[in-house]
């Protein structure tokens, strides 16, 4: 028989028990994970303005956003949490989207380009989550190099989440691989489709798999059911991923496989030789570096040598990477000035081009045909217009193959080039005014251009912009401003109008008669 004692403290260990065993249920069996929220820019500048706003029953856990090209941002979340997202808009909406993934990166919601706004998902998603392998770049399949692929399906797969712009992938299921890259630094990609069903392949890179950048794309809908995709100058053990889907969102068998193509050692070429040292320097965007450059090339119809003597140039110039979205290519374009040994600009001929000194190598990375920059410049040209003059090349720097450029002279005004009359910051009025002027549509900044009064007609809500280039955003005068948008927004008004054909009221009379057809 227990005494009194030995009662209480049995008490006291039933009160314990049950104190346990509630606190055990709470930490035990409620799980507690991240959730992640992937957000890309398109253009590369960060939503302007636009954020998500995260609650985690009813708490505010944080504003995300992305970050020039993309960004990843987590939050907590335990089991039964009810989370809730909610989108304001800002500025270029057209460039933004999101994803929110569990911790297995299985796709919980996604919106984009254009996201909807206000409240926008709501939801109790949880945490006992299994993840699937290949479902996203975090769980990708990896892949050796060979001469021999893999077997594989998109059976058995959800959307990742991620769509290739301009890749003809708009829905369905999506399996990812994964590669390291190789000392060479260039690879080939082979997706080969089997059955009825043809397959798109998309590759990307990025310094982390939850933030990626396109790097191209391809379909096997052809009569060889193949798809191949050539890189070169890679980053040396950089991960690339490789996305592979259905066309029409339909399950599709196939054979990946990744190749390593070796270094290209270029001896000759029939085609000119550029070959640019940078001195150990990495040549970078917006601001030149002092590098050497040699040209070299034996005529039409020859074949020149590297070793070979006969120089169209040898010189100091000064080179960046140039563009925009092409910046980023893995062949990038780059543009250089001819320099003296004093570092000054130096006029010269190149390749039979008149004498100057501002001049372009242009990336054909997108162009496997190698003509659709030059060949309509030079039939522009033999219409008796300026066009700006152009030769293919074969380039390496540093003593790397670099592939086939365009190398172009720089528009600019010159009485070789673009030949309008010379404005400086005192002509603000009179016929000194009217120019010359030259501009540009292209990717802006901020104060570096206008803004037209007119929309696209199959883009009703697009902005236009004409950006300056000569005078330049930085030297041209306010008065100089107020001319030229005026001038082009009287053109556009009479192209728009009724009477666009009338030869006195009609757009002919802000042109010359020479561009009209």
């Amino acid at each position: 028989m227990l005494n009194s004692s030995k009662k209480f403290h049995l008490g006291q260990l039933k009160i314990c028990l049950t104190v346990f065993w509630m606190f055990y249920s709470c930490f035990v069996w409620t799980q507690c994970c991240t959730y992640s929220l992937t957000m890309q820019d398109s253009y590369g500048d960060g939503w302007n303005s636009g954020y998500l706003r995260v609650f985690v029953n009813n708490t505010f856990a944080g504003s995300f956003y992305a970050k020039e090209s993309g960004s990843v941002d987590t939050f907590r979340v335990c089991d039964g949490n009810k989370v809730e997202l909610f989108y304001t808009a800002g500025d270029y909406e057209n460039e933004n989207t999101y994803q929110l993934y569990d911790p297995a990166w299985n796709l919980i919601f996604s919106d984009g380009p254009e996201p909807k706004k206000g409240k926008i998902y709501s939801g109790t998603p949880g945490c006992n989550v299994v993840p699937q392998q290949g479902s996203h770049p975090c769980t990708s399949i990896p892949l050796s190099l060979g001469l021999t692929g893999v077997s594989a399906s998109n059976t058995g797969y959800e959307f990742s989440g991620i769509r290739p712009a301009g890749c003809g992938f708009d829905s369905g299921s999506d399996v990812w691989f994964s590669v390291q890259v190789p000392p060479s630094g260039n690879l080939q990609f082979m997706t080969k489709s089997s059955g009825a069903n043809s397959a798109g392949v998309a590759i990307y890179e990025g310094n982390m798999c939850g933030i990626t950048r396109l790097l191209a794309c391809e379909s096997t809908a052809n009569d060889q059911n193949e798809a191949v995709i050539n890189l070169y100058d890679l980053k040396e053990l950089q991960t690339l991923y490789i996305q592979v889907w259905g066309a029409n969102g339909e399950e599709t068998n196939f054979m990946q496989t990744v190749r390593d193509l070796g270094k290209i050692v270029l001896q000759n070429s029939e085609l000119p030789i550029v070959m640019i040292h940078t001195e150990g320097q990495n040549i970078g965007y917006d601001t030149k570096i002092n590098a050497s450059m040699v040209i070299k090339y034996n005529g039409e119809g020859a074949v020149t040598d590297i070793n070979d003597g006969n120089d169209v140039y040898n010189g100091p110039v000064g080179i960046e990477i140039r563009g925009a979205s092409s910046a980023g290519y893995p062949q990038s374009p780059y543009s250089f000035e001819t320099r003296d040994e004093a570092g000054q600009n130096k006029n010269v001929s190149i390749l039979g081009m008149p004498e100057e000194n501002d001049w372009t190598l242009i990336s054909n990375f997108n162009d496997r045909s190698l003509v659709r920059n030059s060949l309509p410049l030079k039939l522009f040209g033999e219409l008796n217009n300026y066009s700006v003059r152009s030769s293919l090349c074969e380039v390496l720097i540093n003593g790397r193959y670099k592939g086939i450029y365009l190398l172009t002279e720089k528009i600019k005004r010159d009485q070789n080039r673009v030949n309008v009359s010379k404005l400086t910051t005192e002509d603000v009025s009179g016929d000194d005014l009217t120019g010359g002027y030259i501009l540009q549509q292209n990717l802006r900044a901020e104060n570096n251009s206008f803004q037209s009064n007119f929309s696209p007609l199959d883009f009703p809500g697009a902005d236009v912009h004409f950006l300056y280039e000569y005078p330049a955003a930085d030297i041209i005068n306010p008065a100089q401003k107020t001319y030229i948008a005026s001038y082009v927004d009287s053109l556009e008004r009479a192209l728009y109008s009724p009477q666009f054909a009338d030869p006195k009221k009609g757009y002919r009379n802000f042109l010359e008669k020479k561009y009209l057809l």
